[in-house]
């Protein structure tokens, strides 16, 4: 990873509709050497679905972690599911590769290491020991999907289930919300309504 001026992200398009949510596409190749590209494809559903692809391209095959940070320090079931509690929500998550099934997904936190464990002065650094989600893999290309749901107060929380060929489903207090991720398509919907967001023509 590289940390200079030169190597940021940038917002490639961008949608977005007052009623409905939005999407947005960046590219964030220029901050690592190894790879040919990396870009993240983002839909938000309002009020509460978001969907996030990452699509990694490296020169060769190395491994590539994922981290989502979260407010308290909920465990990952093996499949990549999660539910986090907040003070008043919850967020049903999951993170799944979508070409391959070797994703090593935990929980860890940070923690600051000698010499980097004490200020200017020489005093201890307090330990937050902030807590995270990580998914692990290797490959030379790469897709991650991550999925995520609020879930207000008194309503129940449920996982997202997969629905093949190429779906995620959720049951929400709007209704029940598809995700899917085609060759040409990337979009999320509620499946009663018919509200949808969609981001086209970005997977090759």
């Amino acid at each position: 990873l590289i940390n200079t001026p030169e190597a940021q992200g940038k917002i490639v398009e961008a949608r977005f509709d007052r009623e409905t949510g939005a999407t947005w596409h960046l590219d964030t190749t220029a901050a690592y050497p190894s790879a040919s590209s990396v870009t993240r494809t983002v839909i938000h559903l309002f009020p509460g679905i978001v969907a996030v692809l990452d699509r990694i391209v490296l020169k060769e095959p190395e491994k590539v972690s994922l981290r989502w940070h979260t407010v308290d320090r909920c465990s990952p079931n093996p499949d990549g599911s999660f539910l986090v509690q907040g003070d008043r929500a919850k967020l049903s998550g999951r993170v799944v590769r979508l070409d391959a099934e070797d994703l090593n997904i935990h929980r860890d936190q940070h923690a600051y290491r000698a010499p980097y464990d004490r200020n200017r002065l020489g005093e201890l650094q307090v330990q937050k020991h902030e807590s995270f989600i990580q998914s692990d893999t290797v490959g030379k290309r790469v897709h991650l999907l991550s999925l995520f749901s609020v879930i207000g107060p008194g309503e129940d929380p449920f996982p997202w289930q997969e629905a093949k060929p190429d779906g995620w489903t959720m049951d929400t207090a709007l209704g029940t919300v598809r995700v899917d991720t085609t060759e040409k398509q990337f979009s999320a919907r509620i499946l009663n309504t018919g509200v949808s967001m969609t981001d086209q023509g970005l997977i090759d």
